[in-house]
């Protein structure tokens, strides 16, 4: 979730970040910076040197604990956060707008994953981060603008603030990741086939539906006639034009 003032950025809660996650040497620091274009802030990584870092340089990232002291110490840095990458198994449900300005849960998939898997909220306050293990397939979409929510298994740092919601242990089961996938992301079908799926869709169209896609045709008038059976002058027209043809 996009961040609008840097003074409502939450702070981190070192102890309630689970273990798990502690243990892989995926960490960076991040800072808010300001996007003129998008009007708010962004949250770009860095690495422990001071320079940014890379969500595909391993070299850019660092183990927990000196993530974690740097942030205290520097505090020109907003968080912390957790590089996605291929072989560390763990996914990211990103849920936007999920808690409102009263601290309540407004989503029903956020209330979902509360019960499922380890949840805390994001910097801004308003967005919900459920984290996974396990795999996602590589013909999925990762993103559903409509509701907001966004999957990521790899190639994605996600900030982390220990301001848990729900559980606090990490799911790992893949039968619960298959069903969130097959629920919220459709598949990426290939456009042949897509256009394939669409040429067997049956249409099911009354014959009001059919009169009402004629009426809005350049012939409209003349099939109104027909309807109506006023269909005479078009008959005795035909007739002029045989004749001429066979006459010639």
């Amino acid at each position: 979730m996009a961040i609008k003032k840097k003074d409502r950025i939450i702070g981190v809660k070192e102890l309630e970040i689970p273990q798990e996650l502690k243990l892989v040497p995926n960490w960076v620091l991040w800072r808010a910076e300001w996007n003129e274009k998008q009007q708010n802030y962004g949250k770009v990584p860095y690495s422990i040197n001071g320079y940014r870092a890379s969500i595909t340089n391993k070299k850019t990232w660092c183990d927990f604990e000196s993530v974690s002291i740097e942030y205290e110490v520097d505090e020109q840095y907003s968080g912390i956060g957790f590089v996605l990458s291929d072989g560390n198994n763990f996914v990211c449900l990103d849920i936007d707008n999920a808690i409102d300005e009263k601290g309540q849960i407004n989503s029903e998939l956020a209330l979902k994953m509360m019960q499922l898997t380890y949840c805390e909220k994001s910097p801004s306050g308003t967005g919900l981060h459920c984290f996974f293990k396990g795999k996602l397939p590589d013909n999925r979409k990762k993103k559903r603008t409509d509701l907001e929510i966004e999957l990521y298994d790899s190639a994605r740092f996600m900030t982390v603030t220990g301001c848990t919601i729900g559980q606090s242990d990490i799911c790992d089961n893949q039968e619960v990741l298959n069903t969130l996938v097959d629920e919220y992301f459709k598949e990426n079908l290939p456009v042949n086939d897509i256009v394939r799926e669409e040429s067997n869709t049956n249409m099911q169209l009354s014959d009001e539906d059919i009169i009402n896609i004629m009426m809005k045709s350049k012939q409209k008038d003349k099939i109104k006639d027909l309807l109506q059976g006023t269909y005479e002058s078009y008959l005795r027209v035909q007739a002029k034009q045989y004749k001429a043809y066979y006459t010639t």
